[in-house]
């Protein structure tokens, strides 16, 4: 039929062959689809008794029943022959002339297993449609109108409850030429007829309420409802189970065990089999553009992807493209090589026909899994990895691994150099609070006057010294007081009793801490604030002198150092102290900054030398230092006031080798 009829849109022409090579590509060599064929005898028990279809569900029964199949009934023939519904079927021209190509060969061969597993179960429907006959009809095997009943009673259960590509078989929307149609109703044929089922539930029953009334028909239909409702609910959880089989062992996480992963797998897939808008076409798109849509704004829809098959085929390109140009480009990015090389096999098998994709996942899937049992993760084959921390953290946060555990194995992957640093790491994975530090409990104990001397405990149990924790503390109240979080009074009480501080060190730190909260300029940034021009230097001095507690004379020398540095940046950070002595030593005499600095930077790498035991020789740095301005092409008076700018006292300097 798919091969015959003509169409009037050539687009549509061009557009089905295109679906038809995509869709092949989705099913052949995919495992997922196989194992997923014997689920749907679970809808013929609405017409045949549960146990004739067990009795018949198996290998021994397998042959006979399917000859007698093939032998008696024509639609069984058909299916044979290959006619499926996903508009991936055989054409004519194939099977009269057997002209297979190779890719047609390769795709054949990889939807061997779910042929086997289809016949499987419509052999067991004519098994079962024979124990049926036998008890209600009272015939047995040789009477005369056996096969016959036999025949009816499969072919009226296969119609009713199976999927066969006719166009007798079809429902009316999926017989529709359009290319568009048909897109959205590929892979649709098993809700469909999951619909059709309870469709023909609810016109029965309106037809009997015409005809007797709503309440004698709906106590005429209760129990073919039921049991409709009841087998297709069965065959979903059946399905689902089946399927979730194959999606346990396509998922790499390190830290599950099978069971685990399977019943996480099943669950997520009930959820999808239950959802009625899964079910109905059109609806199905639909719910995946809402999910899409949630995705854009936070939802966590992992797993969604478009249900039209051209959409698939355009995501799975631009998920490649994406991650190698990512990849090329050096940016930090969680997915792996093999996400480029499957999603664009996704592609080429979309556009080619060639079931490549499938048939690497599956072998990806069977080689990470057999890794996981020789503990080696790190040669798993993945499309995306969070990073050996990361992972680490899901799997904790999962409840796949104790908090013990999560701490060795962050200690194993080299994330955490100790206990300690593993034990503040699963600390804050617990906290679920981006903004948590190792010390929040401590400094909530100590504004909420309680609970402060555990808190301390656990850091000091765990590296922090009763030094750290006194000084952290007393940051923090710095913090608290600058953001005006909480009062003078406040800050200098806690100050008190958290810290060793006397009186006159905390009015210090008080008042430097002030700055910030009355101009909104900390303290340490007056330089900055100054050198960058928002505050003149008259403010500078002004702040320098009252938040620093000094006097307008030494505020003035911290600014003169300040434009020091700024006329100088090669000289970088030096005090006002240091800065005075150039002057006044070294500048009157015409000693360059350069030559100053020069001598600067030698003391400041020397070296004290030490004898064979390890001993400092005592004078060793002085008198490198000596040697070197010694060095230097400059007068006597030069020498002695280089020497005396770096705090070398005028009583050495008789020792002094220019001497």
């Amino acid at each position: 039929y798919n091969n015959t009829e003509s169409m009037s849109n050539p687009y549509d022409n061009i557009g089905l062959a295109v679906l038809s090579r995509y869709n092949r590509s989705l099913i052949a060599w995919n495992l997922r689809v196989w194992i997923q064929q014997p689920s749907t005898i679970a809808r013929a028990a609405k017409y045949l008794g549960a146990k004739d279809i067990l009795s018949r569900a198996s290998l021994a029964h397998y042959f006979k029943n399917r000859d007698e199949m093939l032998k008696y009934s024509g639609i069984a023939v058909w299916k044979n022959l290959g006619f499926y519904d996903i508009n991936i079927s055989r054409g004519l021209n194939s099977l009269i002339k057997h002209d297979e190509n190779v890719l047609g060969r390769f795709n054949d061969t990889g939807m061997k297993p779910a042929e086997l597993l289809d016949s499987l179960t419509w052999a067991a429907i004519w098994g079962a449609s024979k124990n049926y006959v036998t008890r209600t009809k009272g015939l047995s095997e040789g009477d005369p109108g056996f096969i016959a009943e036999v025949i009816r009673t499969f072919e009226d259960t296969i119609y009713k409850t199976q999927v066969v590509d006719s166009v007798l078989t079809r429902s009316e929307l999926m017989r529709n030429k359009s290319f568009f149609i048909r897109s959205a109703t590929s892979f649709m044929s098993e809700p469909a007829v999951d619909l059709s089922m309870m469709a023909d539930e609810y016109f029965n029953l309106q037809l009997d309420a015409k005809r007797i009334g709503a309440k004698a028909a709906a106590q005429r239909h209760i129990g073919s409802i039921a049991r409709s409702a009841a087998v297709l609910s069965v065959g979903a959880i059946l399905n689902t189970a089946l399927a979730s089989v194959v999606d346990a062992l396509r998922d790499d996480d390190d830290y599950q065990e099978w069971y685990e992963k399977y019943a996480e797998a099943f669950l997520d897939n009930l959820k999808n089999a239950l959802n009625p808008l899964e079910r109905v076409p059109f609806l199905s798109d639909f719910s995946e553009l809402i999910k899409s849509t949630a995705r854009e704004f936070g939802a966590d829809t992992y797993g969604n992807q478009p249900s039209l098959a051209y959409m698939q085929w355009s995501d799975s390109y631009l998920d490649a493209v994406t991650t190698l140009a990512d990849k090329l480009q050096g940016e930090e990015t969680n997915y792996q090589w093999y996400q480029v090389v499957y999603k664009l096999l996704q592609a080429a098998s979309g556009l080619t026909g060639i079931s490549a994709a499938p048939l690497v996942r599956e072998a990806v899937s069977i080689w990470n899994s057999a890794i996981s049992m020789f503990d080696h993760p790190e040669l798993k084959v993945r499309t995306w990895y969070p990073g050996d921390k990361n992972n680490i953290k899901y799997a904790y946060l999962d409840g796949n691994l104790t908090a013990d555990e999560a701490m060795d194995e962050l200690i194993r992957v080299g994330e955490a150099e100790d206990e300690d640093e593993a034990y503040f790491t699963v600390k804050e994975w617990d906290s679920g609070d981006a903004s948590w530090s190792r010390f929040s409990e401590l400094y909530g104990a100590v504004l909420e006057g309680k609970g402060y001397n555990e808190a301390a405990r656990e850091l000091e149990e765990h590296g922090y010294s009763e030094r750290e924790i006194r000084e952290s503390v007393q940051s923090q109240i710095g913090k608290w007081y600058r953001e005006k979080d909480i009062s003078k009074a406040k800050a200098e009480a806690l100050l008190k009793k958290h810290t060793e501080l006397d009186e006159d060190e905390i009015d210090k730190f008080i008042t430097e801490w002030s700055a910030k909260r009355e101009t909104g300029i900390s303290y340490d940034d007056i330089n900055e604030s100054y050198l960058d021009g928002e505050i003149s230097r008259e403010r500078a001095v002004e702040m320098r002198a009252k938040y620093g507690g000094k006097s307008e004379e030494e505020a003035e020398d911290d600014v003169m150092a300040w434009d020091f540095e700024r006329e100088k940046p090669e000289v970088g950070s030096v005090s006002a102290a240091t800065v005075k002595k150039y002057k006044e030593l070294c500048e009157p005499i015409g000693i360059s900054v350069e030559e100053w600095n020069a001598v600067r930077e030698f003391y400041s790498e020397a070296e004290s030398d030490v004898d064979r035991k390890g001993k400092t020789i005592p004078y060793s740095k002085r008198d490198k230092v000596a040697k070197y301005i010694d060095s230097l092409p400059l007068t006597r008076r030069q020498k002695d006031a280089l020497w005396l700018a770096m705090d070398y006292s005028e009583n050495t300097l008789d020792e002094a080798p220019w001497r």
